[in-house]
């Protein structure tokens, strides 16, 4: 539907951007449990926050350390991205019970650990990095990266797949 400027009233007007990236470092923690009689290795997201790296610089790990738990990472300079194409995937989280945000990590034997390759919103995009067994961790939404996204919904809209015709049996 067009409004009188001539804009989609669900999408950005032509003049305003609208912030797609958001560079932060995350906090990590491998801890080691006991499962029955076995010792297993866990992954936790302690943190997320703003990076202090400028803007485009490549993901790396700051920090690791030996801890009375564990092991803890720092790594600074992960990217999540949003897209206009995941807006109806974005709204689903956000009003889940209780919304996340997905860490899609892959082995590194380099940094001991896992390195996270992957920031996103989106339940599909954490199940297809679940599929090719990436550790994909799930933290709570914090606030203002939920009204980041919540704008970034409200002013892009959502996007929706047309629904497919089924074929009637005859």
């Amino acid at each position: 539907m067009r409004t009188d400027k001539g804009h989609e009233r669900s999408g950005t007007p032509p003049n305003e951007s609208v912030q797609t990236r958001r560079q932060v470092s995350l906090h990590l923690a491998r801890r080691t449990v006991r499962v029955g009689r076995w010792d297993s290795e866990r992954w936790h997201v302690l943190a997320i926050a703003d990076s202090a790296l400028p803007d485009g610089q490549a993901p790396r790990l700051i920090r690791r350390w030996a801890s009375a738990e564990g092991e803890e990472f720092l790594w600074d300079g992960l990217v999540l991205a949003l897209h206009p194409d995941e807006t109806a995937h974005y709204l689903y989280n956000l009003t889940a019970e209780h919304p996340v945000l997905f860490v899609a990590c892959t082995p590194d034997e380099e940094c001991g650990g896992v390195r996270p390759v992957l920031l996103t919103m989106s339940q599909d995009e954490a199940a297809s990095h679940m599929e090719v067994e990436d550790e994909v961790l799930a933290l709570p939404l914090p606030k203002e990266i939920r009204l980041w996204v919540a704008g970034y919904v409200e002013r892009v809209g959502v996007k929706t797949q047309p629904r497919r015709k089924r074929a009637l049996d005859a």
